[in-house]
């Protein structure tokens, strides 16, 4: 993960620690190489984004139903969510709504099965894409994941005001 990304992540650590306590006690410690491993299997022979590894090392999601990011209503999915998310998605006896891709990993979850999915083809790779069940438009949410998290920090830090 790049020096910004991982100082961004430590800022987010410590804006909830101090203003969102609940928020960040549901945050789950770091995953191991052996998920991070069958989360990568799922890219088809594709090495798993470093950014995207690095968030899970970062924590391994979250529990609680709480939002990561006190602007919207989505949870932090765990690799292990994310891998049976993505399994139900790409069902194709399962009623989803398309357009999907096995390219997208859902990576938060609102509970109402709508997403926020991680792109990792390599033309878009990083972008995250909004997938609402009951709507076709697939709109880029953020660039990157960067930019999401800086949307967590600010969202955090906004508690002060």
């Amino acid at each position: 993960m790049s020096e910004p990304m991982k100082d961004l992540l430590e800022k987010v650590d410590a804006e909830l620690q101090v203003h969102f306590p609940e928020v960040h006690a549901s945050l789950q410690p770091s995953v191991t190489e052996e998920r991070l491993q069958a989360l990568e299997s799922l890219l088809e022979c594709q090495a798993l984004p470093e950014d995207l590894a690095m968030l899970y090392r970062w924590h391994d999601g979250q529990g609680g139903g709480y939002s990561l990011n006190q602007n919207d209503n989505r949870s932090f999915l765990s690799v292990e969510e994310v891998l049976d998310a993505w399994d139900f998605l790409n069902d194709p006896e399962e009623d989803v709504k398309p357009p999907i891709s096995p390219t997208w990993l859902p990576i938060f979850y609102n509970g109402a099965g709508d997403y926020l999915m991680y792109e990792t083809a390599e033309a878009d790779r990083g972008r995250l894409i909004a997938y609402w069940h009951d709507a076709d438009d697939r709109s880029v949410e953020h660039e990157s994941l960067e930019s999401l998290v800086m949307a967590v920090w600010e969202s955090a830090r906004k508690k002060k005001e």
